[in-house]
């Protein structure tokens, strides 16, 4: 027997799950490229500046991965089973600015993986094709809360993946940290 608040959260969860996958793509087009997310931006998502705010590229970053992972096998079902992957490190540039009602896609990178880590790269590009932000992200597979090797079909949907995009560029961020500013006095 379900507590009611366990029935709300797996009601909310669902409902989360299907609004995100109505805006997923399930898999790479025909030339290996992860176009797996669109939204449009909602005028709640504008700032004081009178963009898009900053926590909203991150939200897409995140539902990008999520329509990743459920395309490699990691859904909702899969999560219930007590396993996943946790997100370690991110690192997010912002380039340009989305105003409300522009139409925006990202397009996702497996830049590698092994049997525990997940390395994933996001571009958010406009209609135009001008990128407004990027982020690249660790992902750790987890089983209960301690890291684990994925499961073996896991693993193949991601070679899968791999293998059909290995002809594409390399994003030209990855690997890029945060410049350093000394700290120096007032004189």
């Amino acid at each position: 027997h379900l507590s009611l608040r366990r029935q709300r959260q797996m009601c909310i969860r669902d409902r989360f799950e299907q609004t995100l996958q109505a805006s997923a793509s399930p898999s790479p087009d025909a030339g290996g490229r992860l176009r797996l997310l669109s939204a449009t931006v909602s005028p709640a998502w504008i700032d004081y500046n009178g963009h898009m705010t900053e926590h909203r590229y991150l939200q897409l970053f995140g539902e990008a991965t999520d329509a990743f992972l459920r395309m490699i096998g990691v859904d909702a079902d899969y999560v219930a089973g007590g396993s996943s992957y946790y997100t370690v490190e991110s690192h997010l540039r912002h380039l340009g600015q989305a105003r409300a009602g522009q139409r925006l896609d990202v397009e996702t990178f497996l830049l590698g993986h092994d049997a525990k880590r997940l390395h994933l790269a996001h571009a958010i590009t406009d209609e135009a094709g001008a990128t407004l932000a990027t982020a690249e992200h660790m992902l750790l597979h987890v089983t209960g809360e301690r890291a684990a090797p994925a499961p073996s079909a896991v693993a193949a949907a991601l070679d899968s993946v791999a293998q059909r995009a290995a002809h594409l560029p390399r994003p030209d961020y990855v690997g890029r940290a945060v410049a350093c500013l000394l700290y120096t006095s007032p004189s």
